[in-house]
């Protein structure tokens, strides 16, 4: 997952940053977003946001709860 998260990157130089939910649902359903930094309320942290923003293709998550790290 490391290098396809670096392609990701290289890919895309216009990287998305959103700052509430609102951003990140609108990210989440385009296509042309492939990369998005979410910039408020603490990171992901709960079954549901990980797995949309899976089911989204996602392919990196970061989160401080540490029982989101196992899913």
């Amino acid at each position: 997952m490391k290098q396809e998260f670096y392609d990701a990157v290289a890919n895309n130089p216009i990287i998305a940053a959103v700052k509430d939910e609102e951003g990140l649902v609108k990210c989440l359903k385009s296509s042309d977003i492939s990369v998005v930094f979410v910039l408020y309320g603490g990171l992901i942290s709960d079954k549901e946001d990980v797995m949309a923003a899976l089911k989204a293709g996602d392919i990196a998550i970061t989160s401080t709860n540490e029982k989101v790290w196992k899913m």
